[in-house]
């Protein structure tokens, strides 16, 4: 409601925007979108308290004056001014819904109607101020009115260089938000390039380090391996070392045998010839 009321004033200074609000010295009830919706919440939560009841609600009462106040204390590069504006001019004026809003303005100068601030901070907590959301939303606040007055022609405000520097101004940082922001997502496009690529060879590094992974697996059990097999042929060698042994010994043990059986056999032989001649020498 403030940001569509705050218009050009032609009839004060050349640079001074004027709070068009027909209150007529009389008091508004403000309350935040975001409070009153936090309000409902608490309303529907609690059904059978508020049932058949009417409340009201409101955070604070401001005049106009209040309400340019506010908006001089923190946009004090402009002037803001209140104004004296009846309702009933209100109405002349060729926007859409300026008859309604004329209406609203009206009911709330002819009617009173009760509403609670202790209530209203019961149901939706810690409230927003007005001074509070114009300080939080200045910024915001400040850029709508100077994009607003730059939709209109430059030459009305001929008269006011520095809304004319303002305008200047904010092409120039508009065109320069522009080209920045064209770095920015090249910038973006080559980070994610980038990353990708990186992401690839992390996964091929990664598949290289397992494959060599099964490689030192396979190559410990060959080694594996191997050391049985050469545990399995020196244990034969040493039988086979062994079996010679016996052999060498089986062959020594033969040898004297034959030599034994050949020296008996010549025993023999001879104990026969004495035989021989012992039998012809009885005979």
């Amino acid at each position: 409601m403030c940001s569509s009321s705050v218009v050009k004033q032609s009839q004060h200074t050349a640079c001074s925007l004027l709070a068009g609000l027909p209150l007529q010295g009389a008091l508004i009830d403000c309350i935040s979108v975001h409070d009153m919706s936090k309000c409902v919440l608490s309303v529907l939560l609690r059904q059978r308290y508020f049932l058949f009841k009417t409340i009201g609600l409101t955070v604070e009462k401001l005049t106009a004056e209040d309400i340019a106040s506010t908006f001089q204390k923190y946009l004090s590069d402009k002037t803001f001014i209140a104004s004296d504006i009846r309702v009933k001019d209100y109405e002349d004026f060729r926007f859409p819904g300026s008859k309604e809003l004329a209406h609203m303005f009206g009911f709330y100068i002819t009617t009173h109607v009760t509403r609670e601030k202790d209530l209203t901070r019961q149901l939706c907590g810690f409230p927003v101020t007005f001074d509070r959301w114009v300080n939080e939303n200045k910024t915001k606040i400040d850029c709508i009115l100077i994009n607003r007055f730059s939709k209109m022609s430059i030459t009305r405000f001929k008269d006011c260089p520095s809304v004319t520097s303002s305008f200047e101004m904010t092409a120039t940082s508009e065109q320069k938000t522009t080209a920045c922001e064209q770095k920015n997502t090249a910038c973006e496009q080559k980070t994610t390039s980038s990353e990708q690529k990186a992401t690839s060879c992390e996964q091929k590094a990664t598949v290289c380090e397992q494959k060599a992974t099964v490689c030192e697996q396979k190559a410990t059990v060959c080694e594996q391996k191997t050391t049985a097999c050469e545990q399995k042929t020196s244990a034969c060698e040493q039988k086979a070392t062994s079996c010679e042994k016996k052999n060498t010994a089986c062959e020594q043990k033969t040898t004297s045998s034959e030599q034994k059986a050949t020296s008996c056999e010549k025993k023999t032989t001879s104990c026969e010839k004495k035989t021989t001649v012992c039998e012809q020498k009885g005979n």
